[in-house]
This record gives structure tokens, C-alpha cells and sequence, in this order.
């Protein structure tokens, strides 16, 4: 049985991150990280589930920004980082690493006609909105094989996603 009490009258609310872009790092490729959040104060620290270099570029109340490099070692899935002030923790927000070609999702991709053009391999690095549809094109040769993988949900997303593919025509 272990008993444990704090001296501390006062109680300490966690470290509140809401937003984290991009979701994706290529392992030894430094990326910049923009931590949307309250009551970022320097000194930041920072630490991975995975081996993992940081620099701290600059911190604001609201909004901290981050060099990220992930070892060349580390293998593709999910991880996740840890922002710490000197008064509280954050939970984990949780990336992709991986070694493909990243496309940031432009925004205003909700039509056919404004289908935002991709070329595969590739992954696709952004948020979708609850009532709109995002397209996206690609050029794929007849009876060519490919895999599409959603990790929305891996990353602590509600999104129940839908894949349609259709040709040129629309069918």
C-alpha cells in the first residue's frame, strides 16, 4: 500500500496543447514544428517516445515554434512528444514518422474542381473539416497497385474516413 501526499495547496492545470503542425518527419530531415497551445513559457523541454532532437526557435504565450529532427534510425509509425514548463506537463501529441514525399492539404480542396493535385507515393499532412468532403487527384497506371492508409484515428482523431476513387470521368 503506498500513500502518497502533496505539500502543495495550489493545484497545477496540465499543459494545454490544441493544435500541432506538420503531423509528419522524416527520420534525420530537421522539421519545423508550430505548437498552438496556453501558457507556453520559457524554459521549454521537450521529449519523444523515439530518439529525437530538438531546438526550441522561438516561444510565445500561445504559440511555441520547434526544430524537430527524428534519429535516421527510427522506423516508420506513430510517436509522440512531451512540452514541458517548469510549472506542468502536456499529455502527448502524436506524429507520423515516415520517409515519403509530404503534401500539406491546401484547404480548399472541397469540390472536384478544386481537387488538389498530388503525385504518389506520397502522404498527405492535414486536418479535415466535420461537413466537407477534401479531393484530391493523382495519375496511377491501369491495374496499378496502391495502398491508402488513414491514421487519423491512430493519432487521437474522431474521423471515421471514407475513400472513394474515381476516374477521370467521375465514375
Amino acid at each position: 500500500f503506498l500513500f502518497c501526499s502533496s505539500p502543495f495547496s495550489k493545484a497545477i492545470s496540465q499543459l494545454s496543447v490544441s493544435e500541432d503542425s506538420p503531423f509528419g518527419l522524416v527520420p534525420g530531415v530537421p522539421t519545423r514544428l508550430d505548437i498552438i497551445g496556453k501558457d507556453l513559457t520559457e524554459p521549454l523541454r521537450l521529449r519523444a517516445s523515439v530518439p529525437c532532437q530538438f531546438r526550441i526557435l522561438a516561444v510565445e504565450h500561445t504559440k511555441a515554434s520547434i526544430e524537430a529532427t527524428v534519429d535516421k534510425t527510427v522506423s516508420s509509425g506513430p510517436f509522440g512528444i512531451w512540452i514541458a514548463t517548469q510549472q506542468t506537463v502536456s499529455d502527448p501529441f502524436l506524429f507520423v514518422v515516415d520517409d515519403l514525399r509530404t503534401f500539406r492539404d491546401v484547404g480548399d480542396n472541397h469540390s472536384p474542381e478544386k481537387s488538389q493535385r498530388i503525385e504518389l507515393p506520397c502522404a498527405i499532412d492535414g486536418r479535415s473539416e466535420a461537413s466537407k468532403t477534401d479531393y484530391y487527384q493523382f495519375s496511377a497506371a491501369k491495374d496499378s497497385l496502391w495502398s491508402i492508409d488513414v491514421v487519423a484515428q491512430r493519432m487521437g482523431s474522431s474521423l471515421d474516413s471514407v475513400i472513394q476513387i474515381f476516374d477521370t470521368t467521375g465514375q
